[in-house]
């Protein structure tokens, strides 16, 4: 509501109502952003607030779309000023069975706000929120948001209501050299509780290009 409102006396200024920018949407592609709440995913709720703020803004404004799990892809549209195109971007993300951290999205959003031209600039992290994300990097991460305040207003714009049970591979590391074709490969695998809630029962697989045919699996207890 605060982003939609376009208020003029946040850091760096901000943008006053009717003024041009240049904005960058960083939006949260991993894993969780697949849940559902309702009849909707996450991404089903992240598209729709990002459209909200495309169609709110001014004429001559610019919109960039970064996708963000553990790695960050700028996705387009190539020409920052077609905003349709922009529409277009963000209708196409789709989630990916990847791990959240922040840092990557907001590394690459902060290279796309050092060549923008205009005086206003804004920055949208559209995620669900998972602790995860931000503790991955948690002082880089700290470092480049504080950075970035310094040019642009940074909004973060939560995309679900429900507490997540937030489990995540946070490591995996292999036990033995490079594995030869036909044998059998052990890996040690870090899984991290980031939630509040005590989980069960969880189950770990590992599948190679997403291929399930002789997935094997190992339960968490």
């Amino acid at each position: 509501a605060v982003a939609l409102a376009r208020p003029s006396f946040s850091v760096q200024g901000g943008a006053a109502t009717g003024e041009a920018v240049d904005a960058v949407f960083v939006i949260d592609t991993s894993y969780s952003m697949d849940a559902r709440e309702g009849s909707q995913s996450r991404l089903d709720r992240a598209r729709e607030a990002a459209h909200a703020v495309i169609d709110h803004l001014a004429p001559h404004s610019t919109v960039q779309v970064i996708a963000c799990s553990d790695r960050a892809e700028l996705a387009g549209p190539r020409v920052p000023s077609d905003l349709d195109e922009a529409r277009r971007v963000v209708d196409g993300l789709e989630v990916n069975h990847l791990a959240t951290d922040f840092l990557p999205g907001v590394g690459e959003a902060a290279s796309v706000l050092q060549r923008a031209q205009a005086p206003n600039k804004e920055l949208y992290l559209f995620s669900d929120m998972q602790k995860l994300g931000w503790d991955q990097q948690a002082p880089a991460l700290t470092a480049k948001l504080r950075e970035i305040s310094g040019q642009a207003t940074v909004y973060l714009v939560r995309c679900g209501t429900r507490v997540p049970k937030n489990a995540a591979i946070a490591g995996i590391v292999p036990q033995s050299g490079i594995p030869h074709t036909g044998e059998r490969a052990g890996f040690a695998v870090l899984v991290r509780n980031s939630g509040a809630e005590t989980l069960h029962n969880l189950t770990v697989s590992l599948t190679v290009d997403g291929q399930v045919e002789g997935k094997e699996g190992q339960p968490v207890v």
